[in-house]
C-alpha cells in the first residue's frame, strides 16, 4: 500500500460508530490529511520558506511596503498639503523651484509640493490597484466556482459570457464607460474591474473541473454535503494559492491601467491625485526645467508596478504545489 492508503485506514479503522454519514465524514478528512498539498500548516511553512529563498521578491516586498506606509501616512511625512490655497501669494511664490532641501521632489507650476502630491497620488493608486485586484477576483471566483462545479448548462451560459467579455476591445470599452462611471475612486473601480474578472474566472473553472472528480469530492457528495459545503470546504481552498498569484498580480495590472486612463484623460478627477493623473498633468514637460514633474511620478510609477510583478513572481513560486525545494 501507498503511505497514503496507510494514513487512511487508522482513521477509519478509529471511527465512532455514529452512522454511514460520520463514517464519511471522517473519511473525507482522512483523504484530505493523505494528500501533502492539503496540509496546511507544512504548506505554508515551504511556502514561506521557497519565498523568502528569492531575493528578488522579498526586495519587491521591502520597497511595497515602504511605498505604502509612505501612501498611508503622506499626511505626517510632509508638511504641506496636497491641495494648497491657490489664493495664497505665499504657494504662488514657491512655483516651478527644482528639488531642493524644503521641496524634495520640487514643487509644481502653481507652488504645490510635488513631493505631498506624489504620495497622496501612490495613494489613490494603490487604492484602485488593490479595490480593482479585490473586486475582480471576488466576480471571477464566483463565476469560475459556479460554472466549475455544477456545469453542464449553467457552465455553459456563464463561459460564454466571459468569452464574450474576453472579446471587447479593453482600452475602448473602458474609456467609454470611464466617461460615465470614472472620475470618482469608487467609479474607477468599478470600471477596472468590469473587465478584469474574466481570466480569473477561467482559471478558478478549470481547477474545479479537476478537483470536482477528486476522490474527498466523491466522499462529501456521498456523505450529504450540499454544494455550497463542498465548494468552501474541499474546493476553494484548493485554488486558493492560484488566486492569490493571479490577484497579486494584477494589483500592479490595475495601476498601470489606470495611469493609461488617466493619461487619456478618462482618469480620477480633482481633488484626487494618482499618479497617472500627475503624468499626465506633465507630459509636456519633458526635456524643459521642469521635467521633474514627470520623472519622480514616473519613477515611483515604474517601482510600483515592478515590486508588485516581483512580490507576485515570488508568490507563484512560493505557491507552486510542484516546487518541493
Amino acid at each position: 500500500m501507498t503511505d497514503a492508503h496507510h494514513r487512511f485506514e487508522p482513521e477509519i479503522a478509529g471511527a465512532s460508530p455514529a452512522g454511514s454519514a460520520g463514517l464519511l465524514e471522517e473519511s473525507i478528512d482522512a483523504i484530505e490529511r493523505a494528500r501533502p498539498d492539503l496540509e496546511p500548516a507544512s504548506r505554508r511553512r515551504a511556502a514561506l520558506h521557497r519565498f523568502l529563498r528569492r531575493p528578488l521578491a522579498v526586495a519587491g516586498l521591502v520597497v511595497l511596503v515602504v511605498l505604502a506606509l509612505g501612501a498611508v501616512f503622506a499626511g505626517v511625512l510632509t508638511p504641506y498639503p496636497a491641495n494648497p490655497d491657490l489664493t495664497d501669494p505665499a504657494v504662488l511664490a514657491e512655483a516651478r523651484q527644482g528639488p531642493s532641501l524644503d521641496h524634495w521632489f520640487g514643487t509644481d507650476t502653481v507652488g504645490a509640493d510635488q513631493l505631498t502630491r506624489v504620495l497622496f497620488g501612490l495613494r489613490v493608486s494603490l487604492a484602485i490597484g488593490l479595490g480593482t485586484a479585490l473586486l475582480s477576483t471576488v466576480v471571477g471566483v464566483a463565476v469560475g466556482a459556479i460554472g466549475g462545479y455544477y456545469g453542464r448548462w449553467v457552465d455553459s451560459v456563464l463561459m460564454r459570457g466571459t468569452d464574450l467579455a474576453l472579446l471587447l476591445p479593453t482600452i475602448a470599452v473602458l474609456l467609454v464607460v470611464a466617461d460615465r462611471l470614472g472620475g470618482s475612486i469608487p467609479g474607477m473601480i468599478v470600471v477596472l474591474s468590469l473587465l478584469s474578472w474574466m481570466p480569473v474566472a477561467r482559471i478558478v473553472r478549470g481547477e474545479f473541473l479537476t478537483l470536482r472528480e477528486q476522490p474527498f469530492v466523491e466522499a462529501a457528495r456521498a456523505s450529504g454535503a450540499t454544494g455550497r459545503h463542498i465548494v468552501a470546504r474541499h474546493l476553494l481552498p484548493n485554488v486558493a494559492g492560484t488566486v492569490v498569484v493571479f490577484a497579486t498580480l494584477l494589483v500592479g495590472f490595475s495601476i498601470l491601467t489606470e495611469a493609461l486612463l488617466s493619461f487619456l484623460g478618462a482618469g480620477v478627477e480633482p481633488p484626487a491625485v494618482s499618479l497617472g493623473v500627475l503624468i499626465s498633468d506633465a507630459e509636456r514637460t519633458a526635456g524643459t526645467s521642469l521635467a521633474y514633474l514627470l520623472y519622480y511620478p514616473g519613477i515611483v510609477l515604474f517601482v510600483l508596478v515592478l515590486a508588485v510583478n516581483f512580490v507576485g513572481d515570488g508568490v507563484r513560486a512560493a505557491l507552486d504545489p510542484h516546487r518541493r525545494s
